[in-house]
């Protein structure tokens, strides 16, 4: 077996370990109408049961919540990508991601109204993804959608961090930072997979069960709609909320620890170096690529987080696709190195990511391809796919950030 494919052996033994049909039974059970999450116990006798979900895994994590409910649920909803999928009893909306959309608005106003109609003896359980926070939306007075897209847009050209971009968001949103707690009487949980670093719950989905915290948000040198720069300019103070008790069920740290597991099946040394890689591409290549130089033959380094590209060309990628390219230059001849996401979906490519080794520059340069020309032009999807080495894996239904192999004989 090569080395690139025991790197995608290792990712995807990684990528097992995060889909909600693989964990959900593990922290969840029902029995007799009691539910048992973790450690904890509700008891649902004489209460409706609401199944309700938004992000990037909400639709594989509500299929396999329904398999350990069983008849239980008496409605709901779900925000997902577009889908032909159907759920008894629970309605299936479609959204968009990064851009928020029409289909953002509707969604949003579908989830408050419906949780709004909860009864105090009612009992939801809320399915919280990445994603949510562009899938899901209810705008203040005064903000209008192209503005929303337009600040969207600006903030990711702009390498702002996920927390500054969902901190921004809560000023001109009613769905997040507790909106959606604020309008039910019922009583619920809130089951998570998380996307950040740290698996900060303020900043998982921008938060609609729980209250906003006070923070300042730097945006010196950003221009943004007038009315939008008006609204984040306001300490507009919100009623207090009963927050529902969060559960996060899978994280990075999980894939990590499976991937490990992989690797040292597989006769590595491996090292897990860090879950909350959150610098510019070009820091982290050169950390990775100093890691493999001082490392030990058969070793493997595992990085999580989510990386940082200032995008200024328009070519086919994505921050994982730029990272691996990266790489190539400064790694070492024994090594290879595979960055996707978890999700599926890198950049506005279609793929998750890509993997490779030093003597793809030179199977490059005798086919009269320059790597860097494809570095400048921000085209490392079509780089890598010119030597079939993307991964491709279509949307996974989870979502917990990106992972770096770094393999060496």
């Amino acid at each position: 077996m090569s080395l690139e494919d025991k790197a995608k052996q290792i990712y995807f033994s990684a990528l097992q370990s995060v889909l909600p049909k693989n964990f959900i039974s593990r922290y969840i059970s029902f029995q007799n109408d009691t539910l048992y999450v973790q450690n904890d116990v509700y008891d649902l006798s004489n209460k409706k049961l609401y199944l309700f979900g938004s992000g990037k895994a909400s639709l594989s994590m509500a299929k396999a919540l329904m398999q350990v409910l069983e008849n239980k649920v008496s409605k709901g909803a779900i925000v997902t990508y577009e889908t032909d999928e159907v759920l008894s009893g629970v309605e299936i909306l479609s959204s968009t991601h990064p851009i928020p959309s029409q289909k953002s608005l509707k969604a949003g106003e579908t989830l408050l109204q419906q949780m709004s109609q909860l009864e105090e003896n009612d009992f939801y359980i809320y399915l919280l993804s990445g994603g949510s926070s562009s899938m899901i939306e209810s705008l203040k007075e005064g903000i209008c959608l192209e503005d929303l897209q337009e600040t969207t847009k600006i903030l990711l050209e702009n390498s702002f961090s996920i927390f500054e971009i969902n901190t921004l968001r809560k000023k001109l949103s009613l769905i997040k930072g507790g909106g959606l707690a604020r309008v039910t009487k019922a009583m619920g949980i809130v089951l998570v997979i998380s996307d950040v670093i740290g698996d900060d719950l303020q900043t998982i989905g921008s938060a609609p069960f729980l209250q906003s915290k006070d923070t300042v948000i730097s945006l010196d040198g950003i221009e943004l709609p007038p009315m939008v720069a008006e609204a984040l300019k306001s300490d507009e103070q919100t009623q207090k909320i009963n927050e529902p008790k969060h559960y996060i069920l899978a994280s990075n740290s999980l894939a990590l620890n499976a991937a490990k597991q992989k690797a040292q099946e597989l006769g590595f040394t491996c090292n897990i170096k860090t879950d909350s890689l959150n610098v510019l591409v070009t820091k982290a290549a050169h950390l990775i690529c100093e890691d493999l130089k001082d490392a030990k033959p058969f070793t493997c380094n595992l990085y999580a987080g989510e990386c940082l590209v200032d995008v200024k060309a328009n070519g086919f990628g994505g921050r994982n696709q730029h990272l691996a390219l990266l790489s190539l230059f400064d790694l070492p001849s024994d090594a290879v190195v595979l960055c996707a996401g978890t999700d599926g979906i890198d950049g506005n490519s279609k793929a998750a990511g890509a993997f490779g080794s030093k003597n793809l520059l030179e199977r490059a340069n005798n086919r009269n391809l320059d790597a860097r020309a494809y570095l400048d032009n921000f085209d490392s999807f079509s780089f890598f796919d010119a030597f079939e080495k993307t991964i491709i894996t279509g949307p996974t239904g989870t979502n917990v950030m990106d992972l770096y192999i770094a393999l060496k004989e």
